[in-house]
């Protein structure tokens, strides 16, 4: 007899198929149960806020229980641990090929504490941490004193792709995390990094040739060309999700050409 599991998979796979054939391009997640993908800290589950006890619990408990945080804001009156989990497969389709890939959650467990060090509050999220009000913390150590323009927090980066131009990138996910805009770079963080780490990719406007994007059947991707000829695709989701943000994306290419090809002003 199959189980509940089961017939939700094959549910789900009836319903990848059918998509498929009408709009040529379709990704869908099936659900799996949660493990830790190994890029994260393990000891944290949903049971971890009981570990502590607020108004008795202090700053260096949760740091001797834990060990050291992901983040810390600037007046160190809170702290962030990330764990990420595998929570569905993807299946990813086009017209002729179909791939699929790990679908993976975020869990940021963030600990206010007052000035004296005692646990104020405890609060679980799944928002990425640029999404959090963290105040400074929000915006990696390298990127601090630069003016940022805007911040995307659920972003994919394929390194060295044009666009959809190569039949074997079509079905890539891509390198996760977020892609800042600043007015004098393009940086993007990759997930697995921690809150210290440097960028995965920095790339000053200045050496960027040509920014556009590229669409195929029903989804499209940032595509921004270096003056060295490397190529950076990027493909912007809405925040916690899977569907993209095609708007976003429109935004995001429109910034960047006016930094490349600045609009002279009227004599």
């Amino acid at each position: 007899m199959a189980t509940a599991a089961t017939k939700l998979c094959l549910a789900w796979l009836i319903v990848a198929v059918l998509a498929l054939g009408t709009t040529g391009c379709v990704i869908i997640p099936i659900p799996t149960p949660h493990y830790n993908t190994g890029f994260a800290r393990t000891n944290l589950t949903q049971l971890t806020p009981r570990q502590f006890t607020p108004g008795h619990s202090t700053r260096e408990d949760v740091i001797l229980t834990l060990g050291e945080p992901d983040a810390v804001s600037a007046d160190e009156q809170a702290l962030v641990y990330r764990s990420e989990k595998t929570v569905a497969f993807l299946i990813i389709g086009t017209v002729g090929a179909a791939t699929g890939g790990p679908m993976d959650q975020q869990y940021f467990y963030f600990f206010a504490f007052d000035a004296q060090g005692h646990l104020q509050s405890i609060t679980q999220t799944n928002l990425l941490l640029g999404s959090m009000n963290f105040g400074d913390s929000a915006v990696p150590a390298g990127l601090m004193g630069e003016r940022i323009w805007r911040i995307y927090p659920n972003c994919h980066w394929l390194a060295n792709v044009n666009g959809y131009q190569a039949r074997d990138t079509v079905s890539m996910i891509g390198d996760q995390g977020r892609l800042f805009l600043t007015e004098s770079n393009l940086v993007f963080y990759s997930r697995t990094g921690f809150a210290n780490d440097e960028p995965a990719m920095r790339l000053p406007l200045l050496e960027v040739s040509g920014v556009w994007l590229d669409k195929y059947f029903l989804v499209q991707r940032l595509v921004v060309r270096a003056k060295s000829g490397q190529f950076h695709s990027f493909e912007i989701h809405k925040t916690g999700g899977t569907r993209l943000d095609k708007p976003a994306m429109q935004e995001a290419c429109d910034f960047i050409q006016s930094k490349i090809k600045p609009t002279r002003p009227n004599p």
